[in-house]
């Protein structure tokens, strides 16, 4: 029986070889507490996120919506914390797009929970949840470039992977990801439809 990380990593891999990346990729997965597995920001693509655990079926994905934390920390666990005084007992996302470009993959995706990104139960059954760490309601604070390469990256993947179109990436409730967040200069980046 092999180890669950091991096994997922050995996935990965072969994901990246069949994707044509070739041996001269260095995958590094990371286990954080909390079960999170963490995707250096150095890593030319994405591919590895849509691999799930065996035996997990894909969750009915049809859109992406985008949150910021709302905080100044960036580790799993800070942001575990301050998001357990707002009542979660999860961080609830399915990813976290940290300052220096890391993607952090959440049990939520590892298992293919739907997240509370709505306040529409029907909307967060199809919706995967995205959160780029940082607070960018403050007028000082915006996302570090590394942060929005990653979070484009990623989001292009996901749209490719689960047939996503543009028109379904949405923000996240209560003007997230916020008012410093460059939202129409990061729609631009994104594919207009799943094919291109």
């Amino acid at each position: 029986m092999k180890h669950g990380g091991f096994d997922l990593a050995v996935r990965v891999l072969a994901v990246l070889l069949i994707l044509g990346c070739g041996g001269h990729i260095l995958l590094r997965a990371l286990r954080e507490p909390g079960g999170v597995l963490a995707l250096p920001a150095e890593r030319p693509d994405m591919a590895a996120v849509t691999v799930l655990p065996a035996g997990v079926p894909p969750g009915p994905w049809q859109r992406i919506i985008i949150h910021h934390s709302g905080t100044t920390g960036s580790s799993y666990e800070e942001i575990k914390i301050a998001l357990g005084k707002l009542g979660y007992n999860e961080v609830p996302f399915h990813f976290l797009v940290r300052p220096e470009g890391a993607v952090r993959v959440t049990w939520s995706w590892q298992q293919q929970v739907q997240c509370p990104s709505t306040p529409d139960a029907d909307t967060n059954r199809q919706a995967i949840a995205i959160c780029v760490i940082g607070d960018f309601a403050q007028l000082e604070e915006r996302p570090a470039p590394a942060q929005m390469e990653s979070l484009v990256r990623l989001v292009t993947t996901i749209m490719r992977t689960y047939g996503i179109r543009q028109r379904y990436v949405w923000r996240g409730a209560d003007d997230s990801p916020g008012a410093q967040f460059p939202w129409n200069s990061f729609l631009k980046q994104l594919p207009k439809d799943t094919g291109t």
